[in-house]
């Protein structure tokens, strides 16, 4: 069984990982919540001791310190620094590194569509952090897979208990309570299940290789189309669900293209299959 150094276990997409490939893999969690290995990701030490007695077969980053909305200076010093940190801690064991990136280095196509070679333009400090990361990682020698997305979508898993806008509107969908979203903005959305697939085959059959990959449906839409077809599927009242909310930080095109994830064989729902495993999440959670 691969041994896995997991960041950000208790993120969105790090609990969905762990119900999915929890008995797949030893997964040793870096969290300040973990009750078997409280470890600060900041405190370097503990990382690095961490490290050296786990002897991690792959480390997958999956943790950011602050939000993509954030404009701080801590989002450039703190996550950039640990990210560093943690590749430095690859490279003594030649150990090939997951990162999660972010479509917040993109920004230089009217009309969206971004590829893995278009040339950075951070929106962000978040995306600036990305940016830096990512060049550090693609410098070390290591093989890697850095993904890019947009907004995470999916059920959350039980685990799965803090702020975050997707689950947070299927809440209070499911509690009767109105909620207001973009319906002009198009996106290419990634279901958290399908990045947990993505990085199980990385791990399980390209940990020899250096792969960059956006991830996403092959359809594109609108935030307030997805949710009032999850809405239809599972039985929620569509009516609660307005279309005159906006998202300031999302640009009017934020399509991503997904043709090297599927050139490459990564997992990849249909649109009609994501919307499944959501509405299915929700009818289970109803019993």
């Amino acid at each position: 069984m691969k041994r896995i150094l997991l960041t950000g276990a208790s993120s969105f997409t790090g609990t969905k990982f762990i119900e999915l490939y929890g008995s797949t893999y030893d997964i040793v969690s870096i969290s300040r919540s973990n009750d078997e290995n409280p470890v600060n990701l900041n405190d370097s030490d503990a990382v690095t001791k961490l490290f050296n007695v786990t002897q991690p077969d792959v480390i997958v980053h999956l943790a950011a310190t602050i939000g993509r909305d954030a404009e701080s200076a801590d989002v450039l010093e703190v996550d950039v620094a640990t990210t560093k940190h943690l590749i430095d801690l690859a490279k003594t064991k030649n150990t090939p590194f997951v990162f999660t990136s972010s479509e917040m280095i993109y920004d230089g196509r009217p009309n969206g569509m971004y590829e893995e070679g278009d040339d950075y333009h951070p929106r962000s400090d978040y995306g600036q952090s990305k940016v830096i990361s990512e060049k550090y990682l693609k410098e070390s020698g290591l093989n890697y897979l850095i993904t890019r997305g947009h907004r995470y979508i999916g059920y959350p898993s039980k685990g799965f208990d803090r702020p975050k806008q997707f689950p947070d509107a299927i809440r209070d969908l499911m509690s009767g309570r109105e909620i207001h979203v973009d319906s002009k903005k198009k996106v290419t959305l990634i279901l958290i299940d399908d990045i947990c697939d993505i990085i199980h085959h990385y791990i399980e059959s390209d940990t020899d290789k250096q792969i960059i990959l956006n991830m996403g449906m092959e359809k594109a839409g609108t935030y307030y189309s997805l949710l009032t077809d999850v809405a239809r599927a599972a039985g929620l009242d569509v009516r609660l669900i307005h279309n005159d909310g906006d998202e300031p930080g999302w640009l009017d095109d934020n399509t991503l293209s997904t043709q090297k994830q599927r050139e490459l064989g990564y997992p990849q729902r249909t649109y009609e299959e994501v919307i499944a495993v959501i509405a299915n999440g929700i009818n289970e959670a109803k019993l």
